[in-house]
């Protein structure tokens, strides 16, 4: 069952969710990568052979959250 944080989080835009894990929201960057991975992962399994897919998955987010400081339009994350 979903708590009402999570219920909240959920129903953010990306650029809210942004600013939120901006500001030390782990929570609010779980939910970017809900939103994104399923598509992160396709585009690399169409790139790259599937043993490797899920380890650069997790680097690109990790690479992503390094960079949000730098973002220049918070909404054009899924970008």
């Amino acid at each position: 069952m979903l708590d009402s944080t999570e219920v909240i989080i959920e129903s953010l835009s990306d650029r809210d969710l942004i600013c939120i894990t901006r500001a030390g929201n782990r929570g609010a960057y779980g939910e970017l990568y809900r939103r994104y991975a399923s598509m992160v992962h396709g585009l690399l399994l169409a790139r790259v052979a599937p043993a490797f897919a899920y380890d650069l998955l997790q680097e690109v987010f990790l690479k992503a959250m390094s960079q949000l400081a730098s973002l220049r339009e918070d909404s054009h994350f899924g970008g």
